[in-house]
């Protein structure tokens, strides 16, 4: 799932050290919450980036403006089914809400 792109802040944060909130709404009315934080994704985020770079690099690839990249996630998975609502809340780069028709 992809949000609003993060606002310019996050390069000053120290994102193998920021955490990462998710939470998931059962359609049965469960909730349950997972943590995480940045040094999960190979001790930082841009430690992912910059192997990627490095890897497509010596393919004879490069990155291209506008493509969007992920890095991996900074928490365990979240179990979700249809009819369940998820968010993830990363503070001040913003949070991103989403909901899962049930099955018909």
């Amino acid at each position: 799932m992809l949000g609003p792109a993060a606002p310019p802040v996050w390069r000053a944060i120290d994102l193998s050290r920021h955490a990462v909130t998710g939470k998931v709404l059962t359609a049965r009315g469960d909730c349950w919450t997972r943590d995480g934080v940045g040094a999960a994704v190979l001790g930082d985020p841009r430690v992912a980036l910059t192997w990627l770079a490095n890897r497509l690099s010596s393919l004879g690839l490069t990155l291209k403006e506008g493509e969007i990249i992920t890095t991996g996630t900074c928490m365990t998975p979240l179990e979700i089914g249809p009819g369940d609502a998820v968010e993830a809340d990363y503070g001040v780069l913003g949070q991103v809400r989403l909901s899962f028709l049930t099955e018909e």
